[in-house]
């Protein structure tokens, strides 16, 4: 068995070795003259070796713990020779024979591996067969846990996602809806604004024209009263159904202007209803909390668009007396009466 003094003289080569600059030995600066990418995978190797030899030093023959001692330290010794160099050229020089000889003593040091393998199959009871079933169950249970946790990270990974995912599906549907709604919003206050300059020239020129037609209906019947027909009872009768003939176009004149006004009056209100009602939609959407109410508020809105209700300036029904009928009766028997006259 080895002594306490050969098991600490390989605990502190231990630590000279892990003790050495990294940075100073490899020299990752120096480009490709580094020995970073060559090193790589043999400090791995050495690590993993001076883990198991201090491990299990106290099981390890005397003599053969004293070689494989031995070999780390010359190893200690080559990488401690090549950090210590300074000059860079000197570190081109001896890298190359330092990567051989480092081979050439890890290669030793395998030579006298074998007592550390021993040592750490009999430690863990490898060949008895109770050793065999409790590492065996150890593996598995081992394996078990690591299942069990990785299964939990993935659940809660995935639940993380979807969550982030109905979260971002909710803000792209929600910023999509507001986008459509604002669009036809303004799409629509943009076309109503348009139209309401229309239905306003619209109903200033139908007020001038109603206005010709009455002016002349009153100026005419104010002259007629004050101008009498002949006295002759055939002239007279055939004066006035002339007389009402033209007061009865004028008067029809007038109430078909008026019909027109009273058309473009109302076409204009319920523009305007329709304007205030789509420069409402966009507050009472905003002011939904869930899509439904956005969905069910906005259909309303567009219900009371299309809708505008009697206004009272249009009716829905035809009118029983004409005007122009009437006119154009009166025109007809007026006519008539000179020939029946005359016979």
């Amino acid at each position: 068995m080895p002594s306490s003094q050969e098991v600490e003289r390989l605990t502190n080569v231990a630590q000279g070795i892990r003790s050495i600059d990294n940075q100073k030995l490899t020299r990752p600066t120096l480009g490709v003259e580094s020995l970073e990418e060559q090193l790589q995978p043999r400090m791995k190797e050495l690590g993993q070796k001076l883990s198991l030899a201090v491990q299990y030093a106290s099981e390890i023959p005397s003599g053969q713990l004293n070689s494989i001692i031995n070999a780390f330290e010359v190893i200690r010794n080559t990488m401690t020779g090549l950090a210590d160099t300074s000059d860079s050229a000197a570190y081109i020089q001896n890298s190359r024979p330092f990567l051989q000889n480092f081979d050439n003593y890890m290669e030793q040091l395998r030579e006298y591996w074998g007592p550390v393998v021993i040592a750490a199959i009999l430690h863990k009871r490898l060949l008895d067969e109770d050793g065999i079933e409790t590492a065996h169950d150890e593996a598995v249970n081992q394996l078990k846990i690591q299942a069990s946790r990785t299964l939990e990270e993935i659940q809660e990974k995935s639940e993380e996602s979807i969550e982030k995912a109905r979260k971002l599906a909710e803000q792209i549907e929600n910023r999509a809806r507001l986008t459509a709604t604002n669009i036809s919003v303004e799409e629509a206050q943009s076309q109503f604004r348009e139209a309401q300059k229309q239905f306003d020239g619209s109903v200033k020129i139908w007020s001038i024209i109603s206005c010709i037609p009455i002016t002349l209906f009153l100026i005419l019947g104010v002259y007629l009263w004050n101008h009498q027909g002949p006295s002759d009872v055939g002239s007279a009768i055939y004066e006035t159904g002339i007389r009402f003939a033209i007061l009865g176009s004028l008067g029809a004149l007038s109430a078909f202007c008026l019909r027109i006004l009273r058309a473009h009056i109302h076409m204009r209100q319920q523009n305007l209803h329709r304007q205030r009602v789509a420069n409402s939609i966009e507050a009472f959407v905003q002011s939904a909390v869930t899509p439904e109410q956005r969905d069910l508020i906005l259909s309303y809105l567009v219900h009371s668009i299309i809708v505008f209700g009697n206004s009272g300036l249009v009716q829905e029904r035809e009118e029983s007396m004409n005007p122009s009928h009437l006119a154009i009766d009166s025109i007809s028997r007026t006519f008539k009466y000179p020939e029946s006259n005359r016979n």
